[in-house]
């Protein structure tokens, strides 16, 4: 691997200490942490100090769009100013400890309960209760005997623990070597480590394809039971299904990375939004080594670089990708092989507004949580409802929460420029108040009113507005991602962290993490870059002191 090093023409001054990449959640977070260290811990950050004779160290945050937040994304629409849609990621557990101290340790944020009580089943054309479960006749399965009865997400729980039995019981640490050392007792995969093994392939050894069917469309999700490892489909059942002590923020999830950016701004530090990232080059000035960053406004062909002693980049594998393949950090083959160990797997959301919540005119009534279909809607949930002021009365509905192939049903509904002349935006009755980015198509909701009164048999007033995201639209390239089996997913962690061995670009981000999906892998990511390269201490608000962030 040969690093081409240049000198720069002029001197690159202003010289920034840390530069991040990404104004998520993670970038945010590495922003605030790196801004609020005493530099007398870290040998890294007083020698920046040293080499800049400064008083403080120089760290810039850079996001690509006008906003903070990236996955997370909470929207206020028209007549809803106390109940958030959120577009993005939307909770989290009690059991993520860095997280949840966060939330209420440090920023001390308005957490309440996330409420997932379960309403209407809608399969194969039959409604029924989620209590129904245990009475076989009610759900529309040719179930066998051992499998009727049960509840969807138990049949997924039994199915892994009646493959790895030695795992009932654990937790923590404990849990997670046991299973990077399982292996497969049973056919057809007999004494095959975890992570060689596809998640589905397992499944289909334990339950039947109705049950597996079953599963799928009672959890709204395709993507969970697709084949990616086993190891962390595994890991993610066996740890985060097993904590139903879910929570949200109630001003909307999104004010976790704004917060961070705010309390970042006030003690020195300074966010720059509008502003790619288009190249890495190493440069070296007087003996010292200096990361050069081509940065410009998005789709504008004016550029400048920029100069920085370290760069950490909070960015998904779709955003890395976008980069200029002449970036040094593709140089390193082992990179761009530990780059492609996940895959991006599709989600869209679709939030419905409405003048009152008709959802408690049925019959039971449904005050709150979710209900399931495999209508290509897949999830809705009955978010809240304004309930003082003039507002009083407007409801919001997640009306379509889908990913894999029901995600490409929605995305039928797109036009190449978002709106064409055949399928303007609903307007409904918002007044113009939302983005137009934002507005989701006419006939999409046209076509999500008509299964919503399918699925609840019951006629439905129209919406007042309507929103609409893809997240599998550049340059997130997906909602989340998984970890492809025959993959150490713990090896190339620490590995994919630095890019190129010696040169100061580092990475974070759920996406190469051991909670992906979840805020707490971005977190836990970004800690583990700051623990391991540049020596921070580990966060107060984790009060277990035991607590693994990551391998």
């Amino acid at each position: 691997m040969n690093i081409k090093i240049t000198n720069p023409q002029s001197p690159p001054f202003p010289l920034t200490d840390i530069a991040i990449i990404g104004g998520g959640v993670s970038g945010a977070y590495t922003a605030y942490r790196l801004m609020k260290a005493n530099p007398n811990e870290s040998p890294v950050l007083k020698r920046l100090l040293e080499l800049s004779g400064r008083e403080q160290i120089d760290v810039r945050l850079f996001e690509l769009s006008d906003r903070i937040g990236g996955r997370l994304w909470s929207i206020n629409m028209p007549g809803l100013p106390n109940i958030p849609a959120e577009m993005g990621g939307m909770r989290f557990l009690q059991s993520q400890q860095n997280v949840y101290g966060l939330c209420t340790n440090e920023l001390n944020l308005e957490v309440s309960s996330f409420n997932f009580a379960n309403n209407i089943q809608y399969l194969r054309r039959q409604r029924f209760s989620f209590d129904d479960y245990p009475n076989p006749q009610k759900v529309p399965y040719f179930l066998t005997d051992e499998e009727k009865g049960t509840y969807p997400i138990d049949l997924v729980t039994n199915a892994v623990y009646n493959l790895v039995p030695e795992a009932k019981g654990l937790s923590g640490t404990d849990l997670i070597m046991f299973l990077r050392n399982a292996r497969v007792k049973d056919e057809p995969l007999y004494n095959q480590p975890l992570y060689e093994t596809g998640f589905w392939n397992l499944l289909a050894s334990k339950l039947s394809i109705e049950a597996y069917n079953l599963v799928i469309a009672a959890s709204g999700y395709f993507s969970i039971y697709g084949n990616w490892s086993s190891y962390g489909a595994f890991l993610e059942f066996l740890r985060n299904y097993a904590d139903d002590k879910y929570f949200k923020l109630n001003k909307g999830y999104q004010q976790i990375p704004e917060t961070l950016a705010i309390e970042f701004i006030k003690m020195g530090g300074e966010v720059i939004t509008n502003k790619k990232l288009y190249k890495l080059q190493v440069e070296e000035y007087n003996g010292e080594q200096l990361i050069a960053m081509t940065v410009g406004a998005p789709d504008n062909p004016i550029r400048s670089v920029q100069y920085a002693r370290y760069v950490v980049l909070a960015m998904p594998q779709r955003s890395l990708e976008l980069l200029d393949p002449d970036s040094f950090i593709f140089l390193n083959p082992q990179f761009k092989k530990d780059l492609a160990t996940v895959t991006a797997q599709a989600s869209s959301k679709l939030f419905l507004s409405y003048d009152r919540p008709w959802w408690q005119e049925l019959s039971p009534k449904i005050e709150k949580g979710r209900s399931d279909t495999d209508l290509p809607l897949r999830q809705c949930y009955y978010v809240g409802t304004e309930t003082e002021g003039q507002n009083k009365g407007m409801s919001l509905m997640m009306a379509s929460y889908n990913d894999d192939r029901a995600a490409s049903f929605w995305d039928g509904y797109l036009q190449p420029d978002r709106f064409g002349l055949h399928n303007p935006p609903y307007m409904g009755r918002h007044g113009g108040q939302l983005k137009q980015s934002l507005l989701a198509p006419h006939d999409m909701v046209m076509e999500i009113q008509r299964q919503l009164k399918e699925m609840h048999n019951c006629e439905i007033p129209d919406p007042y507005a309507a929103i609409y995201h893809d997240w599998m639209e550049d340059p997130f390239g997906g909602a989340w991602y998984f970890w492809n089996p025959h993959v150490r997913s713990w090896e190339v962690a620490p590995r994919i962290r630095q890019p190129v061995a010696g040169y100061n670009v580092f990475l974070c981000g759920d996406c190469y993490s051991e909670n992906q999906g979840w805020v707490e892998g971005a977190l836990n990511t970004a800690e583990m870059v700051l623990e391991t390269k540049f020596g921070l201490p580990r966060p107060e608000w984790v009060k277990d002191k035991s607590y693994y962030f990551g391998p």
